[in-house]
């Protein structure tokens, strides 16, 4: 039986134990040749909690910190096999079922991240089991998902105690869904150097060439994407195909823009339906999934000039994404579809659609932004400036919200636009003209100014113009009022 100094290193190396795994670790501390007497395990326990360095929850325990985390790292600078026989065994146990009063503590879905990052940790030559850590982050939603890869980034390194390919690529992956695109880069980089396929190279080689195709590199991006398509095939990962081969179809349409050769385009057509096939097929099924390869679908149908065909994808898009940021993005490419071919009301609609999602679900979403900023300038040309000056002012406001300086200009070049026809509506009201103008006046010139710092100089030109005209509407409306 081992000390009670070295039950208290072997406890320490878990997160969590209940007896029956705190017997088998302490057979550890004899060379685990043989389990421990129950009474002795229960014995050192008792002990151990008397001292007052044991937390019970229930029939669950751990060793208190700081004194655990010291513990575990002495543990394995002094014994690492040891250390890492430790971890199989909490692994084992999980494996055969956690009790209840673990899941109490730390949640189903707590419980589960900290067993695979514990197996992980514990089988470095075990592919498969850093497979299905990646498949636990994975499978949470956005918001779970940038939680739950910092997360298993950080407990992975603190078991490993270094930043090895895994660690690198959850770190990737929170660095990637909060946005630090390019330190996520390096990170996936580094994950694909090893030259190991699993389903972290395929992710990275994917992200990557997403990087890699918003920096305009097509070509490099398209190796990239291939590379990942090939690796997730062999893994079957239908969800993971569902994305990358969305990302690899919009990126062949794009190609087809700078050479518009027909086999081109109906390669991008080709890529997206077997997208939306292999989002129908992903287990368990998620119609949000669906909704991203369709809605690309239908915008390259319509380069197509394959209009029915284009509406009908993007309507099944709608109807799959109810709420959230895919039911506000799917349905502004709906409107926009609608609105292009001349369908006004129809599209009218599915922006009021779009607008109370995003208003009732908080949604801030770029396509949406710049939908609504289209249609603003669209109402102000068929005279109804009570909409187009609604639908400039939320575009300005998603645009602020999405901290989109250059979007925020144009939108407020068409709302100044819009003041500016109101003002003239208003020219028998001189006060209320004169507000109108003073406020059209304020946001041209911040427009100004912010596409001035941005080097756009058609942007400048516009806005310019429409000072130009301010400056004629306020001299007519005062020579019409009698100022002088």
């Amino acid at each position: 039986m081992a000390t009670l100094d070295d039950s208290l290193r072997l406890l320490s190396a878990v997160p969590w134990f209940d007896n029956l795994t705190a017997r088998d670790l302490l057979a550890l501390g004899h060379g685990g040749n043989e389990p421990a007497a129950p009474s002795s395990a229960l014995d050192h326990l008792r002990a151990i909690e008397r001292a007052g360095l044991l937390l019970r929850e229930g029939r669950s325990c751990r060793i208190v910190e700081p004194l655990r985390s010291d513990l575990r790292q002495a543990l394995y600078a002094d014994d690492a096999r040891t250390y890492w026989q430790a971890l199989r065994v909490f692994s084992r146990h999980a494996e055969n079922g956690l009790n209840s009063d673990l899941l109490s503590v730390m949640g189903e879905h707590g419980s589960r991240l900290n067993v695979e990052v514990v197996r992980t940790a514990a089988n470095e030559d075990d592919g498969a089991a850093f497979d299905r850590l990646v498949d636990r982050v994975r499978a949470s939603d956005l918001g779970r998902e940038r939680q739950d890869s910092a997360v298993a980034a950080e407990l992975l390194e603190s078991y490993l105690f270094k930043r090895d390919r895994r660690v690198e690529f959850l770190r990737g992956l929170h660095l990637w869904l909060t946005d630090n695109k390019a330190a996520a880069r390096n990170s996936f980089e580094l994950v694909l150097k090893d030259h190991r396929v699993d389903k972290a190279s395929a992710i990275s080689a994917h992200l990557v060439g997403v990087h890699l195709y918003s920096d305009g590199y097509l070509s490099d991006a398209e190796a990239m994407l291939r590379k990942a398509v090939e690796q997730l095939e062999a893994f079957e990962d239908r969800r993971g195909l569902a994305m990358t081969l969305t990302t690899l179809g919009r990126l062949q349409r794009d190609l087809y823009r700078e050479h518009p050769k027909p086999e081109i385009l109906d390669q991008a057509v080709a890529t997206l339906e077997e997208a939306v096939a292999q989002a129908r097929q992903s287990m368990p099924p998620d119609p949000r999934l669906e909704c991203q390869p369709l809605v690309s679908l239908a915008q390259t149908l319509v380069l197509a000039r394959r209009f029915d065909e284009a509406l009908g994808e993007a309507e099944r898009a709608v109807t799959l994404a109810p709420d959230g940021e895919m039911g506000v993005w799917s349905r502004s490419i709906l409107a926009g579809m609608l609105r292009e071919l001349g369908r006004y009301d129809e599209a009218r609609a599915v922006i009021e659609d779009a607008r109370m999602i995003a208003r009732r679900d908080g949604v801030a979403d770029r396509s949406f932004a710049r939908l609504l900023n289209v249609s603003a300038a669209s109402e102000r040309r068929a005279g109804d400036l009570r909409t187009a000056r609604r639908f400039a002012r939320e575009s300005m406001s998603l645009g602020i919200r999405l901290r989109d300086q250059r979007h925020v200009a144009h939108a407020s070049h068409t709302l100044a636009s819009v003041l500016l026809d109101m003002a003239l509506e208003s020219r028998t009201d001189a006060a209320r003209a004169a507000a109108l103008l003073s406020e059209s006046e304020g946001l041209l010139l911040d427009a100004q100014q912010v596409l001035a710092e941005f080097r756009n100089s058609s942007g400048v030109e516009m806005v310019e113009s429409t000072l130009r005209r301010l400056n004629e509407v306020r001299r007519t409306i005062g020579g019409e009022s009698g100022e002088d």
